[in-house]
């Protein structure tokens, strides 16, 4: 095989670099595929190996799944240069004619068992990063009838893995900068509270599902066109930019960074109750750290539907004394919940009765104080 122009390679580590940027595992397999081909190899890719389980997987790769997976199965538990994989460290490589001739390779059961039928006979692996107990690395197969990887293919590949080490770095980086949004967003969306995150400018940055929610209805708060929140009225306007001039110019250290107002609603709504807290600046060495505020917006008319089926485990109620705690919660008086129900008020007090045992409470504002900070809460805006 001629020798691999820079030009090639430069457009290899390009690719790598997107895929990084595009933090998706698909992303890795046209990184994988532009590398066999310009490296005229047959069935391979990304493999990991983990050190605390001593087990071999596939992240990226040959497409043929059937390949794939018989020549993992037998490399992760029967092949005899396992031993000599394992013990890589990043920058290493393992080339198979280096531990065992083309003859005695023939010879051997995993050739004629597997390495044959999917087409190995050259294996090159390069262990391009190592993190904690994982090694991930390059795999590069051809078929016998081809020559092995030489000299040149191997400069070519040692320039690459320096490249694909840092890609990864970035890649790794940033899936676990989109799993700690999602778990942020996901915390945030089971808060009975609405929550927005804005910048100076009152351009909305984050919303959890009840922020949306509020914004939706559009009455008492909003976004205009261009993403910034608006309240409703010209007079709340005024209060809300006051606020948040106030929050954002206050003193951090000195607790001067919070403010409260209410934001009227029509359609006989009660006003949203809002706090304005501005989030903890942190330094971010030569780029800039916008100031941003949170937003907890309260709504006085919001039905509180705790989840019946998780009072039940937590406390050990029934289904009928769950309900009627549920509906307690919401303010309904014994009368009401009767009307609800369809029962006697005699009922009602018995289960009642229940429920200040199961829950080791006395008064129906200790049990909903207790309800209301209990996990029965924390699912309330789910689908």
């Amino acid at each position: 095989m001629p020798e691999i122009p820079q030009r090639k390679l430069t457009e290899l580590v390009g690719l790598m670099f997107d895929a990084a940027q595009k933090a998706s595992p698909d992303a890795w397999d046209d990184v994988y595929l532009a590398i066999a081909q310009t490296f005229s190899s047959g069935p391979g890719g990304f493999i990991f190996y983990n050190k605390q389980t001593d087990e071999f997987k596939v992240m990226a790769g040959t497409r043929d799944d059937r390949v794939a997976l018989n020549y993992l199965e037998r490399f992760q538990h029967t092949s005899p240069f396992r031993k000599y994989v394992t013990d890589l460290e990043p920058g290493e490589r393992f080339n198979r004619e280096e531990y065992m001739s083309d003859d005695d390779f023939r010879q051997a059961d995993i050739y004629r068992d597997s390495f044959a039928p999917a087409a190995i006979f050259h294996i090159e692996y390069r262990v391009f990063r190592a993190y904690r107990e994982i090694r991930r690395g390059l795999l590069l197969t051809r078929p016998e009838g081809q020559k092995n990887f030489d000299s040149s293919e191997s400069a070519a590949l040692t320039f690459l893995i320096s490249y694909l080490e840092k890609a990864f770095r970035v890649y790794v980086s940033l899936i676990e900068s989109k799993r700690q949004s999602r778990l942020m967003t996901d915390a945030f969306d089971c808060f009975s509270h609405s929550v927005l995150v804005v910048d100076r400018n009152e351009s909305l940055i984050f919303a959890n599902k009840s922020g949306n929610e509020i914004l939706a209805q559009e009455n008492g708060l909003r976004t205009d066109r261009y993403g910034k929140i608006r309240t409703t009225s010209a007079a709340d306007a005024r209060k809300f930019r006051t606020v948040l001039d106030k929050v954002f110019d206050g003193n951090y250290e000195q607790g001067k960074s919070e403010g409260v107002l209410k934001v009227t609603r029509e359609k006989g709504l009660r006003p949203l109750e809002i706090l304005v807290s501005r989030c903890e600046e942190h330094d971010a060495g030569d780029n800039y750290n916008e100031p941003l505020a949170i937003i907890y917006i309260s709504d006085p008319d919001q039905q509180i539907e705790t989840v019946d089926s998780v009072l039940t485990r937590i406390y050990g109620l029934t289904d009928a004394e769950a309900r009627i705690a549920g509906l307690l919660t919401n303010g309904l008086s014994l009368g009401q919940i009767c009307d609800e129900l369809g029962i006697k008020q005699n009922t009602v007090r018995t289960h009642l009765k229940h429920i200040f045992s199961k829950t080791e409470t006395n008064r129906q504002a200790e049990l909903i104080k207790l309800i209301l900070n209990s996990p029965a809460n924390l699912n309330m805006h789910r689908e």
